[in-house]
């Protein structure tokens, strides 16, 4: 052969590129270099070994290569594959030399071999079909061997039935049946036997038509005798018998017609006692059988699932759960501890579950850390002073990072229970900042609710439920461990008081019970202060809505006004909302910027109503709950240094009343409701001084003493009142001064006390004499506990609570009933 190379290329054998490489100017090929000019003798032998390597090759690879693998079935198949038939006869050579082409000859004359794996006959059904029936005889056969190879071969069928499952299947007769249920009653000694019987039952049963003809066959003679000898049969251990007999058992207890029956049947017989020792097998796929009889068994059943517990069930499901790697395994396992779970919380607990259930967390499969979430939550109540459950909690917190809405409503459900009364837990999710990460949840289930084009019911109650279990979180989380006063403080920083703000427009009860529980705390800290001193939301086309003093004035107004008609909204009960919100602004009011808000809120929603009376605080003592009164009192100790206020008070016998009978019990609230009358007394000479402050003033200015003016009739009750005093003639001081009492004086149209000065525009500011900072110190609210007035919580269906409309009929009844009937 004639193989044309290029002037000063490299060339080579081998290399298909290099035969016709371009060469002039159309491409032609130089002079023919003959292929004995390149060869040399040992080139010679090596091409025809490499020729007759060639020729192996593809002999190899006609025969061999197109055989199935058996990799779908996971079993070497010996029949040809169709490709392997349209084989080609001679296949491509990579050479064409002159040798080779004696080769091709024999190649074009030799037929393809026939494989060395020859397929089945294609008859092996109908040889089946024709002697199955001279096998059922022989199934009873007093000779065991005999016996034993006719089962055999019964099983081999059943077998391949149970593979072909488009095909009409060989074994439908119901003697087949009945002769494999008498081999496991009559011949259960012989363990083999036994075996080859469970396997050919099995088969059977893999197919519809096979569990059918079971089901037909043993309900003529009896059910329950058969499901007795197959649960007798769980108990043999030698030749695996007890694992088709699981199998079997699995089948007729998933059967849409008899599984319930079989159900039942196993739960009299006892059967769980036998299966639980089994689930110590270290056989994945089995144990995942093996669990799901025993979650059919458990289900809705109380009686099986004590057995379960007091069989240490739980106990080898948390060892499962330490080393098993089978996704189907894993999750039928965490959802029959959750199962377990509701029975014996306690127990599963003890048993490990706290320790095993990270490792469950952290596998790759979305239906097994939700199941593993929800058994989490399930178990989140039990206390575990005892347990160390740092990895668990540290999962937790990992998880809130995902965007997936149900898991995040999981991972903050379990946070609020496990954060409860629970020191090391609360100061472990401190030093992970968890505060930061539930609030990152706060804000993005926020923007969510906000976003949502067309809202649902469903997603609205979801997202709403994260902020609650959310909220509830950082509730526990801020009291209790020594991170407390960093946690308050942290709570309102970065955004976090402009979320507050919006939680408190939106008013949602759940969500504002939550929210202003939080608050209360918050506000007892001083150095929070300054952020609801300054903190305002505008809404979208700059509406104001004003800030933390305004939005819980009205919350209360509306709250007091919907407590006339019922107790609760959306099981949140009105009381305690009232209760929340006055504890709130009472702390709030030690600041003085606080305390004129407070008061200009008032004020400005009860312009709305004839008289100032119809205020909350007031209508607080028309109240049988003694947590509110108490509540009302130290709000009002704020509020009376307003003149206007405090000559409410002074017109309302049913308050006074009220005022009297808790400053003569010995109480927590009894000092500051004896403040409380001292400042409502007081106003009542404030129109004497105010009919001749002017006066007061110009003598002060003049050096005149008001004891030389003929304005001031000499009156025992001035007579401690210091008015020209020797140490600072321009102070005025009140008729019932003491040592304790502020100092007041007038400046430029200002009222100021202690340093303070107070706005013109301050609502009651000119002219008047307003006590902006008590000297006195007030009790903490934590002396009076909001546990009486707690009740239980539950998601809100509905806005009622945000369209309340209220009216001033409603609330100025002189003799209004009692607010609310409420048993402490």
């Amino acid at each position: 052969m004639d193989i044309y190379c290029p002037p000063g290329s490299a060339f080579h054998p081998m290399d298909p590129k290099s035969m016709y490489a371009e060469s002039g100017p159309a491409g032609v090929p130089d002079e023919p270099v003959q292929a004995s000019e390149l060869l040399s003798d040992e080139q010679y032998t090596d091409l025809d070994q490499l020729k007759n390597g060639c020729v192996k090759a593809q002999q190899w690879f006609r025969q061999n290569y197109y055989h199935d693998s058996g990799f779908q079935s996971m079993e070497s198949s010996k029949p040809a594959s169709i490709m392997s038939m349209n084989a080609p006869k001679c296949p491509q050579r990579p050479l064409a030399s002159p040798e080779c082409q004696s080769t091709r000859a024999a190649c074009d004359s030799t037929q393809m071999e026939p494989s060395v794996s020859a397929p089945l006959p294609a008859n092996d059904s109908e040889n089946a079909r024709r002697v199955l029936p001279e096998l059922i005889p022989l199934l009873d056969d007093p000779d065991e061997e005999v016996a034993c190879r006719a089962l055999e071969m019964v099983g081999h069928i059943a077998k391949l039935d149970s593979q072909q499952h488009y095909s009409e299947p060989v074994i439908n007769d119901k003697r087949v049946v009945l002769a494999l249920t008498s081999v496991l009653r009559k011949r259960f000694e012989d363990k083999k036997a036994i075996r080859v019987t469970l396997c050919a039952l099995f088969h059977i049963s893999n197919r519809d038509q096979g569990m059918d003809l079971i089901l037909s066959t043993v309900q003529e003679s009896s059910l329950n005798n058969f499901l007795a000898d197959l649960i007798r049969c769980i108990h043999v251990e030698e030749w695996a018998c007890f694992k088709y007999a699981l199998l079997i058992l699995h089948n007729l207890m998933t059967d849409k017609n008899v599984g319930k029956r079989v159900v039942d049947f196993a739960r009299t017989q006892k059967a769980m006692a036998v299966i639980v020792d089994w689930l110590a097998d270290r056989n994945e796929k089995l144990l995942a059988v093996t669990v799901d009889i025993l979650q059919l068994l458990c289900d809705k059943n109380a009686d099986q699932k004590a057995l379960f517990v007091n069989l240490n069930g739980p106990a080898h499901l948390c060892s499962i759960l330490s080393w098993a790697r089978y996704e189907n395994l894993l999750w039928r396992t965490v959802r029959l501890i959750k199962s377990i779970s509701v029975q014996s919380p306690q127990r599963v607990v003890e048993s490990g579950a706290f320790d095993v259930l990270p490792i469950s967390l952290d596998y790759p499969s979305q239906r097994v850390v939700t199941e593993s979430l929800i058994c989490t939550r399930d178990l989140s109540d039990v206390p575990t002073d005892r347990h160390d459950i740092t990895p668990l909690l540290a999962k937790l917190v990992q998880l809130l990072a995902l965007r997936d809405t149900r898991i995040r409503q999981l991972c903050v459900q379990a946070l609020a229970n496990l954060s409860a009364n629970n020191r090391q837990n609360k100061e472990f999710l401190c030093s992970i900042n968890v505060v930061g990460a539930l609030k990152c949840v706060l804000f993005e289930t926020e923007e969510q609710l906000e976003n949502v084009e067309e809202p649902s019911r469903s997603a609205t109650d979801v997202l709403e439920d994260i902020q609650e279990n959310a909220l509830t979180a950082l509730r526990n989380l801020y009291s209790g461990h020594r991170f407390d006063t960093a946690v308050q403080q942290h709570i309102l920083s970065e955004n976090g008081a402009e979320f507050f703000l919006r939680k408190l427009v939106a008013m949602r009860p759940a969500l504002l019970r939550k929210t202003l529980l939080i608050l209360a705390k918050t506000a007892a800290q001083e150095v929070n202060l300054p952020v609801f001193r300054h903190a305002r939301i505008t809404m979208p086309g700059h509406v104001d809505l004003g800030g933390f003093a305004d939005r819980i004035v009205y919350i209360l107004h509306v709250a007091a006004s919907k407590s006339l008609d019922s107790q609760s909204v959306e099981n949140i009960n009105l009381t305690e909302l009232m209760h929340l919100c006055m504890t709130t602004l009472e702390r709030l009011c030690a600041d003085s910027s606080m305390h004129r808000q407070t008061l200009h809120a008032f004020k400005a929603l009860s312009s709305e109503f004839p008289k100032l009376p119809t205020i909350p605080p007031f209508l607080a003592f028309h109240s049988e709950n003694s947590n509110l009164q108490q509540s009302a009192i130290l709000l009002l100790n704020r509020l009376v240094a307003d003149r206007d206020i405090a000559n409410a008070v002074s017109n309302d016998s049913q308050v006074l009343e009220g005022l009297e009978s808790w400053a003569a019990a010995k109480c927590a609230a009894s000092e500051a409701a004896f403040r409380v009358l001292k400042n409502v007394k007081k106003s009542r000479y404030d129109p004497i001084y105010d009919s001749q402050a002017a006066f007061v003033q110009l003598n002060i200015r003049n050096g005149r003493s008001r004891s030389n003016s003929p304005c001031y009739p000499m009156n025992p009750i001035f007579n401690d009142s210091g008015f020209g005093s020797e140490k600072n003639s321009s102070f005025i001081r009140s008729p019932n001064y003491s040592e304790h009492s502020g100092e007041y004086y007038m400046m430029d149209s200002r009222v100021s006390t202690g340093g303070y000065k107070m706005s013109p525009g301050t609502p009651e500011s000119s002219g008047r004499f307003v006590n902006m900072n008590p000297p006195y110190p007030m009790p903490e609210m934590d002396d009076y506990p909001l546990a009486s007035v707690f009740c239980p919580n539950s998601d809100g269906q509905s806005d009622e609570m945000a369209n309340v409309t209220f009216s001033h009929e409603q609330q100025s009844q002189k003799n209004s009933p009692v607010l609310m009937d409420y048993n402490e």
